[in-house]
């Protein structure tokens, strides 16, 4: 149980920091917001449990803001702010 701990969780969150210094951090926090998201796929995959209508809406909203930041261009990610 240790073991897994250690490495489901500890190897997860160091794979995840380090590369979380080579995204902005509005896109880091996107992502890293897939995770709760897409938990209940998983258990519907695994274990055919089906998720209710407002986890369906809820991530439905989140994985349309993660694809709408990453599709969004790059010169409009940061508006109204001067460059050093």
């Amino acid at each position: 149980m240790l073991y897994l701990g250690i490495v489901q969780l500890g190897l997860a969150y160091l794979l995840f920091i380090r590369g979380v210094r080579h995204v902005p951090a509005g896109e880091a926090s996107l992502v890293s917001m897939l995770e709760p998201v897409l938990n209940p796929v998983w258990v519907f995959l695994g274990y055919g449990e089906k998720p209710g209508v407002w986890a369906l809406a809820g991530g439905g909203i989140v994985i349309a803001a993660v694809v709408i930041r990453t599709a969004a261009p790059a010169d409009s990610n940061v508006r109204g702010s001067v460059e050093p």
